[in-house]
């Protein structure tokens, strides 16, 4: 231990340092500032802060403003950090939570239920956000009235901010409001199942936030990223999708009419769905995919035929037209959706069930060089290597053995029998043959064929087999 400090009736809390300073909130009220290497006390402030309901200390990032700001239960105060002397005060009606600083302005979380800003060195208020008028409707077990202090709209935790954007958790409406940084206009806000313990995380993509929910959330700090997503699904949300799948007048265009659509569209829906904590986008995505599974799923052969066009076609031997990478973009799809999905969700059996139907089905049919052939009922017509089925088999299957759905002892033999195959299609220079080209069913292959999709599922599986 190189030192203690323990004044008489005082104990501590919010501490924050600049590497020549300590600061730290004493329970009397004051903020005192130490030397970290020795303990010595430098100042004390002349400000008693009450500090019952919220507090927290930020240092202010420019080099021209050398100070520390003070959230409490009053308001913000800014003290300079070499006496302690006050430099501007605040007042907010409740006070306002710990502040976070850019290079220009101050933002907190107030008991009134707003998010302020304020100027930097003058302490003059650039704009306030309101968070009251569209507060949600409290999760089951998680009442807002009881979580908040009396007199108070609101609960408000700590903010923080890179720059461009400004985030408040909001203890007792179970969320995360964001707020453009310059003009205070509302961004997005991510909703839990349970109060919002503590402050907000954030780095170069994300923020972390902790809920009493039992859950630690990664949301992307720039859901503007999502807004095409968003736009799309919510189209697909006011369609009734009540055609029928037949593969005829344009219908892929308006539906998953096609094997292939099960890879592309449901995991951005399951995503989505998490993203924004919308339930309604893992509905939709459950209700599509088994729309699509009861027309083209074959139960009794446990495949996907690509499209109603292939219902009545035959191979040469006589077996039904199954494409491998046509299954293979479903069997991958459904685990990519899996791999978002929670654990508990009501959705999940339905979607294991399928997965594990597939899988014991597309092992069976592995061929001795540890590939599938572009046909899977008819290898011989089609002797060749096919890689992009063999890298979403691979893939897929390597996931379920990672994620526990898959036993490992039946599995895994399989999966490193097809990823030694897909090693050894890759070329002296690196590239990846035998990927059949852009198609809709079992076709020829050549060792000189390769594109972006196959090599896609290669890395796919590279990625599940390290795991393994």
């Amino acid at each position: 231990m190189a030192w203690k400090h323990a004044p008489a009736g005082c104990s501590f809390e919010g501490l924050v340092t600049d590497g020549r300073l300590l600061f730290v909130l004493d329970r009397r009220g004051h903020i005192q500032a130490l030397d970290p290497a020795s303990g010595d006390l430098k100042w004390t402030s002349k400000e008693v802060l009450s500090c019952n309901r919220g507090f927290g200390l930020e240092l202010s990032p420019a080099a021209d403003f050398d100070a520390v700001l003070v959230g409490c239960d009053t308001g913000l105060f800014a003290l300079r950090r070499d006496t302690g002397d006050t430099l501007w005060r605040t007042a907010i009606e409740g006070g306002v939570a710990g502040p976070a600083c850019s290079e220009r302005a101050v933002f907190a979380g107030g008991s009134d239920g707003r998010i302020h800003a304020y100027d930097l060195r003058k302490g003059e208020e650039l704009w306030s956000a309101d968070c009251m008028a569209d507060r949600p409707d409290d999760p089951p077990g998680f009442d807002g009235a009881s979580a908040r202090f009396a007199g108070c709209a609101a609960r408000m935790g700590a903010a923080r901010t890179d720059g461009q954007r400004v985030l408040v958790p909001i203890f007792d409406q179970c969320r995360v409001v964001a707020v453009d940084a310059q003009s205070g206009k509302r961004l997005w806000d991510f909703r839990t199942k349970g109060w919002t313990y503590g402050g907000v995380t954030i780095d170069e993509h994300n923020a972390f936030v902790v809920s009493q929910d039992r859950h630690l959330y990664a949301v992307d700090k720039n859901p503007a990223q999502l807004a095409a997503s968003k736009t799309w699904a919510d189209a697909m949300l006011l369609r009734k999708h009540d055609e029928s799948l037949e593969f005829k007048g344009g219908i892929h265009d308006r539906e998953w009419a096609w094997c292939d659509s099960l890879f592309m569209a449901p995991p951005v829906l399951a995503m989505l769905s998490k993203a924004t904590g919308e339930r309604k986008y893992m509905e939709l995505c459950d209700k599509l995919w088994f729309k699509t599974s009861d027309y083209l799923y074959d139960p009794s052969e446990q495949l996907y035929f690509r499209d109603s066009r292939y219902f009545n076609q035959k191979e040469k031997n006589g077996q039904k037209v199954f494409w491998s990478r046509g299954n293979g973009w479903v069997i991958a799809g459904c685990a990519r959706v899996l791999d978002t999905m929670e654990k508990n969700d009501p959705l999940r059996p339905k979607f294991e069930k399928q997965f594990k139907e597939m899988a014991a089905k597309i092992a069976s049919l592995q061929t001795k060089d540890g590939t599938w052939k572009a046909s899977l009922l008819d290898p011989a017509s089609y002797p060749a290597k096919e890689t992009s089925g063999t890298g979403f088999f691979c893939y897929a299957l390597a996931w379920g053995i990672n994620s526990g759905i898959l036993d490992r002892e039946k599995y895994l033999p399989v999966v490193n029998r097809a990823f030694r195959a897909l090693t050894e299609s890759v070329d002296p220079n690196g590239r990846l043959g035998y990927v059949q080209p852009i198609g809709q069913d079992p076709r020829t292959v050549k060792y000189s064929d390769t594109d972006y999709y196959g090599v896609g599922a290669f890395l796919l599986a590279g990625v599940q087999v390290s795991k393994l």
